[in-house]
């Protein structure tokens, strides 16, 4: 029996419940709504796929979530691959796949459109093609994946390229598979449309990291989407990724990434291994008003190391008590290199500036003896006088033995 398939997140379950009332109250539209779904999260039986192939129509509820949804995605693709009619509800702000904003679609954000509705729908059991002056909400404008780069494309690489909208996963992952080892630009280029514009995200970032393998830099978007994945390991693998990768584009993103309390651990890690190309951005992440950013910001610059410390001392003289303690965190985990720069802090006219210098200096611990019994010769007498004083108080026989001698030269017993 034919029936209009009802495609959505469960998140948008209050909706769609009204979406059923209503449809059923036409008493001439039969419904196949996934009963499981309506109670928890999306999950794949052999129902839904036979319900899919059986349906005359197919109306998908999108929303951020359901865009997001591989479950969703594949519902909506999988009926236009079997010709069946497919109808978006705009039903919360969502950038259309240009698949989905090439059809007529609904927009129920401001107001519900029913009547529409319905008559889309009794038009698809009827098999009647809607009439080309239907009043619907104009499709939104969104630009089409280019064309491949490459003219006369290999039939095995427009193959895979179809492979990638199986509903079978180990289809997609063989035909990721066969892409790489093919070696060709077309192949190069289907690897890159996925990459930046299949409706599976799972797809998108597969593709993303067959593509960084091959050193390509159109990976990237994908790669940058993989740092918000909810699988632990995916993030990483994104991070490490990206790091390979490199640039600008990289960079922006991952600061972008900095402030997702999922991905800004694995972005800022990222971001100290690329080094000093993102030193600048995070330099003015560090005063950030998000305290995590802030720490997670410092971590990266540490791992930077030696170039991030003229920026990490500018942050401890400045004016915010966070930031100064961040900063000076940082450069005590950078160590000896950053000792000469807090030993000049240790003169700063501001009272906090100089108990965080000498606390980082304190955590550099004997570590830091070589550079405090250099700043006993500068020129400038406090500086000289800042060093004796945690030469003194970290009283290893090395610092003893250096201040005698200093003490000497003074003429001071």
């Amino acid at each position: 029996m034919s029936h209009i398939f009802i495609s959505f997140h469960s998140i948008d379950v209050r909706f769609v419940s009204l979406l059923i009332e209503k449809l059923r109250e036409e008493g001439d539209l039969p419904l196949w709504v996934d009963a499981g779904r309506m109670n928890g999260p999306v999950r794949w039986t052999q129902d839904v796929e036979e319900a899919l192939r059986e349906c005359q129509a197919l109306v998908v509820v999108m929303s951020p979530e359901a865009k997001a949804s591989d479950c969703v995605t594949y519902e909506w693709v999988t009926a236009l691959a079997l010709e069946k009619p497919v109808i978006p509800i705009l039903f919360r702000h969502a950038e259309l796949h240009p698949r989905l904003a090439a059809l007529p679609y609904l927009d129920f954000r401001t107001a519900p459109q029913w009547e529409g509705l319905i008559r889309l729908l009794r038009q698809a059991l009827s098999q009647e093609e809607p009439p080309a002056t239907a009043p619907l909400e104009p499709p939104a404008v969104v630009e089409e994946a280019p064309p491949p780069a490459v003219e006369n494309v290999p039939s095995i690489v427009r193959r895979a390229e179809e492979m990638l909208d199986s509903l079978n996963p180990e289809e997609r992952e063989t035909a990721l598979e066969n892409l790489v080892a093919m070696d060709h630009p077309a192949a190069r280029d289907v690897l890159a449309r996925a990459a930046n514009s299949h409706p599976s995200r799972d797809v998108r970032i597969r593709a993303a990291k067959a593509l960084e393998s091959l050193g390509d830099v159109r990976a990237v978007p994908g790669l940058l989407e993989g740092l918000y994945d909810s699988d632990h390991d995916r993030r990483w693998d994104a991070a490490w990724s990206l790091v390979r990768v490199g640039g600008e584009a990289a960079i922006a993103g991952l600061l972008e990434a900095l402030h997702d309390a999922e991905a800004r651990r694995v972005a800022a890690w990222a971001l100290g291994e690329i080094g000093e190309p993102a030193r600048e951005g995070l330099t003015q992440a560090l005063y950030s008003s998000d305290p995590m950013v802030r720490l997670h910001v410092s971590e990266a610059l540490v791992r930077i190391g030696p170039p991030a410390i003229p920026a990490l001392l500018d942050a401890l003289r400045g004016e915010n008590d966070d930031v100064r303690t961040d900063a000076a965190r940082a450069l005590g985990q950078i160590g000896p290199p950053a000792v000469e720069g807090l030993v000049e802090a240790l003169r700063d006219e501001k009272l906090e500036v100089r108990r965080l210098a000498s606390e980082a200096i304190e955590q550099i611990g004997e570590r830091a003896v070589p550079g405090l019994i250099e700043a006993l010769h500068n020129p400038d007498w406090r500086i000289g006088r800042a060093a004796a004083q945690m030469l003194r108080r970290i009283g290893t026989e090395e610092a003893r033995a250096a201040l005698d001698a200093w003490r000497g030269e003074q003429g001071e017993r």
